[in-house]
């Protein structure tokens, strides 16, 4: 399947997936006290209030199109 192909849905649920695999490798390189105050501050700001820069979503696409790369 190819990333223009994805439905409004499909494309959220791929971004739950890739936000949830960084969020979990980045959740271990931290130390106990820092990772409870990120997590206590990503509930402050939910992502659906988030205006994510252009930076980030290039981001996300690249990393999308590395895992699709590494899976095949």
């Amino acid at each position: 399947m190819k990333i223009e192909t994805l439905t409004r849905e499909e494309a959220r649920e791929a971004a739950g997936y890739l936000a949830r695999t960084a969020g979990k490798g980045r959740e271990r390189q931290m130390e106990d006290a820092t990772c409870k105050l990120w997590m206590a501050e990503l509930k402050r700001n939910p992502a659906s209030r988030l205006d994510a820069p252009s930076w980030l979503w290039r981001a996300v696409v690249e990393l999308f199109a590395s895992q699709e790369a590494g899976y095949l």
